[in-house]
């Protein structure tokens, strides 16, 4: 078989090994997914109680000697040539060959498909944040963050070749340029300087190439060949070589008065940058020329800045860039590693660091080497003419071909197989003990870099797989590589050494690796683990009671605990002696745990496929997730760097807690501890809230998808990551942060929905202004592409007449004093908060006081339409949220609408005199009707008078025949009652008589009772007819007549009873008084029975109480009351059936009270009766 063929299979085994792994790896993953979720997180800490499995239910590890076992795989990784045999496969060996590392900067390009001219020659920013770019031929540009507006001669601007750009003190923008001198413009129109203002008059070109505004408020001008002229407020002083400006050779001057470039130093001196000249320095009373021959780089001086050592660095036209102590010059060329030795422009960053722009790139010097960022970094052009940081701490680099690129900074280097890597897919990092870098692939092998190059190791070296798992360096400086499917390689520098399960493992693929306490390595696999210490491997299984078979992470943590992570299991910790188990029902929020993190202060975390980060403290867990910041709640990796940020990975970027912010009264405060302090879970829940940063694409930064274990915290802080298709480099030390708020402007206001050139409508004196016509084209152009036609023009103007306002703004044409008449009342108005790097990350809340009730939601929106404004007085507030969280001071912009003309004071003015003239008319007309009417009304009285007479006297005769017959009524009425008395007192007297003939004492008192009841109904018929209301009878009267008539018929000789009552004086009709009478009759004539016995004194009471027609009856005697425990309801006397009865029929009921001795009756009266039926 030849050595293809046997590539060739060598190269299909791996390849199937890995899809084996691979397999397992989605089927335990799938089959582990209905238990991940089955408990969702919550806000409070969750108790953590884990599960020790019961020993006499466990085995004992499986314990090996490696004397014993086959020998491992040993291969020199120094051989140049040869081959070695692992298994079936044969692998031919080659010496590593390194390759030089590069990099790509984060670097966004800006030209001519966006706006911006190709050809930069110079950069300024402003005070207000807005970035200026001059260019060779096609005038200014100025941006926003958003949008390039551009200023040629057709808006005012004198040259469209622009040397340099500056800002004087009253904001106004100065254009230096090649034949049209200086432009000034104020934000609204251009002003062109000439030289000959200047007092120079040597030369004829009109050039000025720097300008400078020094510390005593002096404003110098350079030009290009004319040499130097200074305003001091009062008159302009002229200095050339005449004056001893520059250093002049051979009588030629011209280099000596073309000015490149000024500076102030510190002791508030003059420098002067000479194209010819070399550098000349002004103290104010003399100039001192500097050269060649003192040891500058060349004659030619395009540029200088001095530093923050107070060094005055010099960038020549050809001998690299020169720095002056004081002293000395010290020059640095291509020799020292500088790009190209003309430098155009430096800049010093706002960490120190040198930056020069040349002809072949940009080199930045850290104070020890240069780093050069060309067109293979993805420079625009590699011929750069400036440099500046904006207030985001960006770098632009000008070109000239090129546009303008923007640096974000080097916090976030990337690396791929462009820079150097031989694979894209990192899946595992570690360092040694020199720093050394290390990186596994998915199928190259490990990848060494030492930060100058990357130098690979594969099967040509003796690794005999490419597809790497994990990678860890022991104490000993030896580097474990875990692989996906031949086991675990140990390379010490010299030679590779390779186990698998025919002597250590229980598996192939090694997930994980870790070393404890005594030095022992732990490898994870998808069969348990093993532990390996010196030639003794011992593995752990769920027979040893392993939560899981499958181990896919690991961790020690400070007390020598190890902490294994599983693919469905949970986490199992072992203390040497025994395994804790912790799953979902144990309170850990998910099953798969990728990744585990022990942190300096002993907390152990958890990563997990969807639910967050977990931090154990030792008794509970604790989940922090997206709602806390993070950038997903897939966490597929954990670092804690130097500062003791503990660092998430996900599969959207990388997340930090870099602290726990103190929670005071529900308000954070400004006290941060570091999250890996001695705090427990439930004082983290109750009293700090996590400061999170994150950096992933969302937010402008190149991280995404970070690989399962495939992050590492180096030795100086530095963060690696495998995120996508790249290796990314994080040193959050470059990360620039701007506290400073962001200077909200208004950029335009539009009314209905459309654009207006508010300089056409623009009034100045009853007219409309026509002396800023090159301000009104400029906005005309900027607004619809190209200047308005007379036509158009009035067409706007009839458009929005009555559309008033005072002046216009600058630089953004804003109508101040804004007043709109009421057809104009939809209003839109454009913002923006001016960042240059990252715009699209500000945030915006806005309200319309006098129109909206509260601030509206955060928004990316930098516009805001208000549609049917009613009349009023209105002010527009918008405030931005920069990237960095700290919020602007309010920009306000307020603006007037005027009502329709039916709400105008003058229109209520004339519906008041309509109202007033209507109410004259209507009174006029009414009084003319009411006269009528009153007339019609005389004559209607004295016919209805006489009618009235008339009905009135039949009336009175109908009332005298009703009066008649109502008497004859009553008279009958109680003719009836007093015969219906008669006869009832003629039966009680026969059965009077009757009872002198009968001798049965039962007869007699059955008879006696009769007689009773008959006399209480006769009372009542006896008060009917004997009153003057034959509608009822009066209550109290009735009782009383009641008490005296039973007292006469029953009282005992020698009995001496006192009758009361408290009756309610209330009349009562004859259908209630009758049954109530009886039931009254009843009960005193039991007392008279039962209560006195003969011969003896008591007393009666009876209270009657009313409420809305329902009454009470309480009566009361003195006697001993019925016996105790004695049941009315079973009670079959007459006496009681009565009242029972009688108590019913009146609506009501009869009850004893045997605590009070006393007979309750309730009842209502036949009004009330009536209701119920």
């Amino acid at each position: 078989m030849n050595c293809l063929s046997c590539q060739f299979i060598v190269r299909n085994l791996a390849l199937c090994r890995v899809a084996l792994a691979l397999f397992l790896t989605l089927l335990l993953f799938s089959c582990s997914q209905k238990d991940t979720h089955q408990q969702q997180p919550g806000r409070s800490p969750i108790a953590a109680v884990g599960i020790v499995p019961r020993q006499d239910t466990l085995k004992p590890p499986v314990v090996r000697l490696l004397d014993t076992c086959v020998a491992p795989l040993i291969v020199s990784t120094s051989a140049k040539s040869g081959k070695y045999n692992y298994y079936n496969d044969t692998f031919h060996l080659a010496q590593a060959i390194s390759k030089p590392a590069g990099f790509r900067a984060r670097i966004t390009t800006y030209n001519a498909d966006d706006g911006l001219f190709s050809n930069i020659s110079c950069m300024y920013q402003d005070r207000s944040g807005h970035m200026w770019f001059g260019t060779e031929s096609g005038g200014s540009i100025r941006y926003d963050g958003a949008t390039f507006t551009t200023y040629t001669k057709a808006q005012g601007l004198s040259n469209n070749r622009i040397l340099t750009i500056n800002e004087d003190r009253q904001d106004n923008i100065c254009f230096g340029t090649m034949g049209g001198g200086v432009s000034v413009y104020n934000g609204v129109q251009f002003t062109t300087h000439n030289t000959s203002e200047f007092k120079i008059t040597n030369f004829d070109n009109n050039g000025v190439s720097s300008m400078l505004v020094d510390s005593s408020g002096n404003t110098w001008y350079g030009t290009f060949g004319g040499g130097v002229s200074c305003y001091n407020g009062k008159g302009y002083e002229v200095y050339t070589d005449m004056q001893g400006l520059g250093w002049v050779c051979n009588g030629d001057c011209l280099g000596a008065n073309l000015v490149f470039d000024m500076l102030e130093d510190k002791r508030g001196s003059v420098w002067f940058c000479l194209g010819g000249g070399g550098a000349s320095h002004f103290d104010g009373h003399k100039f001192t020329n500097y050269s060649k021959e003192q040891g500058l780089g060349d004659n030619i001086v395009r540029c200088a800045i001095k530093d923050k050592h107070g060094n005055i660095w010099f960038g020549t036209g050809g001998g690299g860039a020169s720095c002056f102590n004081g002293q000395s010059f010290t020059t640095y060329t291509t020799v020292n590693g500088l790009a190209n030795n003309n430098v155009a422009d430096i800049l010093e960053d706002d960490r120190g660091y040198l930056w020069f722009a040349t002809d072949g790139g940009v080199s930045r010097y850290d104070g020890h080497s240069f780093t050069t960022i060309n067109t293979e970094n993805g420079l625009g052009d590699n011929r750069v003419s400036s440099i500046v940081q904006d207030k985001s701490g960006s770098i632009w680099f000008g070109t000239l071909g090129g546009g303008a690129s923007r640096y974000d900074r080097n916090a976030f280097t990337t690396f791929t197989t462009r820079e150097g890597l031989t694979n894209n897919r990192i899946t595992t990092i570690g360092e040694d003990t020199a720093g050394v870098m290390w990186f596994g692939t998915a199928g190259s092998g490990i990848i060494r870099y030492d930060g100058i190059s990357f130098t690979p190791f594969d099967v040509r070296q003796g690794l005999p797989f490419g597809f790497i798992e994990k990678l860890k360096v022991d104490r000993n400086n030896n580097l474990w590589v875990g692989t996906g499917g031949v086991g675990v390689t140990r390379f010490d520098g010299k030679t590779c050494t390779t186990y698998d399960d025919a002597q250590l493992l229980n598996n192939r693929t090694v997930y994980s690796i870790l070393e404890d306490g005594r030095g022992a390595q732990w490898f994870t696999t998808y069969n348990g683990v093993t532990r390996l210490e010196g030639n003794v491997s011992t593995n752990y299984n769920v027979a040893q009671g392993l939560c899981h078979p499958y181990i896919i992470s690991a961790a020690k943590d400070k007390n020598g605990n190890m902490w294994f992570g599983s693919n469905g299991g949970g986490v199992s910790r072992f203390d040497g002696r025994v395994f804790t188990n912790y799953t979902t029902k144990q309170g850990l929020p998910s099953n798969v745990v990728p990744c585990i993190l022990s942190d300096s202060s002993g907390n152990v975390w958890f990563g997990s496929d969807g639910v967050g980060v977990t931090r154990y403290d030792g008794k509970t867990f604790f989940t922090f997730t997206m709602a806390d910041g993070f950038a997903n709640n897939y966490v597929t990796a954990l670092v804690e760097d130097q500062d003791r940020t503990i660092w998430m990975g996900t599969n959207e970027g990388f997340s930090g807690i870099t602290g726990l912010r103190k929670n005071g009264g529900g308000v954070l405060g400004k006290e941060v501890v570091p999250v890996d302090a001695d705090i427990s879970n439930d004082a983290i829940c109750k009293g700090y809230a996590p400061v999170v940063e994150t950096y992933n694409f969302k937010n402008g930064y190149p991280v995404r998808n970070v690989k399962a274990k495939a992050m590492y915290a180096d030795s100086k802080g530095v963060i690696w990551a495998g995120a996508g298709d790249m290796l990314v480099r994080f040193d959050r030390t470059g990360i620039y942060r701007d506290t400073s708020p962001l200077k909200v402007f208004i950029k335009d206001v539009k009314i209905n929905g459309g654009s207006v050139s508010w300089h056409t409508l623009q009034v100045k004196n009853g007219r409309y202004a026509t002396y800023d016509s090159l301000a009104a084209i400029n906005e005309e152009v900027t607004t619809y592409g190209s200047a308005l036609s007379a036509a158009a023009k009035d067409t706007m103007r009839k458009q929005f007449g009555g559309v008033t306002f005072d002046s216009l703004g600058r630089f953004y044409a804003i109508p101040y004093k804004l007043v709109l008449p009421y057809k104009h009342n939809k209003i839109t108005i454009d913002f923006a908060a001016i960042h240059l790097s990252r715009s699209y990350l500000v945030q915006y809340q806005y309200i319309l006081d006098g129109y909206d009730e509260e601030w509206g939601p955060l928004t990316h929106k930098t516009s805001a339409s208000f549609g049917n404004i009613p009349e009023g007085k209105y002010t527009f507030k918008v405030k931005a949220l920069s990237p960095e969280g700290v919020w602007s001071v309010p920009m306000e912009y307020s603006f007037e609408i005027l009502p329709p003309f039916y709400r105008t004071w003058w229109a209520y003015c004339v519906y008041a005199l309509l109202a007033a003239l209507a109410i004259y008319c209507l009174l006029r007309w009414r009084t003319v009707q009411l006269t009528k009417d009153k007339e019609q009304l005389e004559q209607v009285v004295v016919e209805r008078t006489a009618e009235v007479v008339k009905e009135k006297t039949e009336v009175e005769k109908q009332k005298k025949v009703a009066d008649k017959l109502l008497v004859q009524k009553d008279i009958l009425m109680k003719e009836i009652h007093h015969r219906v008395k008669n006869n009832l007192q003629v039966i009680s007297t026969l059965l009077d008589l009757q009872l002198d003939n009968i001798n049965d004492l039962v007869a007699r008192k059955a008879i006696s009772e009769g007689m009773g009841r008959i006399k209480s109904i006769s009372l009542i018929h006896q008060q009917l007819y004997q009153g003057d209301e034959m509608a009822g009878i009066e209550l109290p009267r009735f009782t009383d007549e009641l008490m005296r008539q039973v007292t006469m018929l029953f009282k005992k000789p020698g009995q001496e009873i006192v009758l009361t009552h408290d009756v309610t004086n209330k009349m009562l009709d004859i259908d209630t008084a009758v049954p109530l009478g009886l039931i009254m009759n009843e009960l005193m004539t039991n007392s008279y029975k039962y209560a006195f016995g003969d011969g003896g004194k008591g007393s009666i009471n009876i209270h009657v109480s009313e409420l809305d027609g329902n009454y009470t009856l309480t009566y009361r005697d003195s006697g001993p009351g019925l016996p105790a425990g004695f049941d009315m309801s079973r009670s079959a006397t007459l006496g009681q059936v009565v009242m029972s009865s009688l108590s019913k029929q009146l609506g009501g009921s009869f009850n004893y009270n045997e605590a009070t001795k006393e007979f309750v009756v309730t009842f209502k009266d036949i009004t009330q009766r009536k209701m119920i039926v």
